[in-house]
């Protein structure tokens, strides 16, 4: 299995909040607005999208939005 890849979109919601690992965020943002949907929104895109990065890092996203591999000394890798 290929690993997970960071968009340019990405890159920029982590920039926008302070470097933070995009799993990161997404975790957080849920637990604090308690939706998917509202979480998209925020982060500005679809939740088929917002889904869609779910799974791309390993989570499940009918249970929750705990990514099961998630470490801050992992990093993802970027692409282009």
């Amino acid at each position: 299995m290929q690993p997970a890849t960071k968009t340019s979109l990405m890159r920029a919601i982590e920039r926008a909040h302070g470097g933070k690992d995009i799993r990161k965020i997404i975790q957080d943002r849920f637990r604090e607005l308690g939706s998917k949907e509202a979480v998209a929104e925020e982060l500005g895109i679809s939740r088929y999208g917002l889904e869609t990065w779910i799974q791309r890092f390993g989570g499940d996203t009918q249970v929750d939005l705990v990514f099961p591999s998630f470490s801050e000394e992992q990093p993802l890798a970027e692409v282009a």
